[in-house]
């Protein structure tokens, strides 16, 4: 039993702040062009991005339009990946992230301690 407790405290010990860190996590978000984060589960921001939608004009995006509207609306599609530390964002030109988007995504890639990457530029940013 000492040995378990040893071994625990040696190799496990170290790896409970950051698993504590990625339990609270979100997966992603949307973040609007005023820069305020909108929360996604795993695999939701279709589903988020035509909630969103739905408020904005009070009618649901056409069929499989969810993305194509979410961004020419000037949304921001964000990632994080804690486990690689990298922030990602993707946008669709011409619709560049705004000064208050920018802002918001360095934040958060300082806050997690990981890159920013702009996947839609394919290049990371400097924090």
């Amino acid at each position: 039993m000492k040995d378990l407790y040893l071994c625990f405290v040696i190799k496990l010990k170290p790896l409970i702040p950051l698993l504590l860190l990625e339990a609270q996590v979100p997966y992603g978000f949307w973040l609007s062009p005023s820069g305020k984060l909108i929360e996604v589960p795993p695999g939701g921001h279709d589903q988020t991005a035509a909630k969103l939608l739905k408020k904005l004009r009070k009618k649901p995006p056409r069929p499989g339009g969810a993305y194509e509207d979410i961004f020419r609306s000037g949304y921001v599609r964000v990632t994080v990946e804690l486990k690689i530390k990298l922030v990602a964002f993707e946008y669709w030109l011409p619709h560049k992230p705004t000064p208050a988007q920018m802002r918001i995504l360095k934040d958060l890639a300082i806050e997690y301690g990981a890159q920013l990457m702009d996947d839609s530029a394919n290049r990371l940013i400097p924090t």
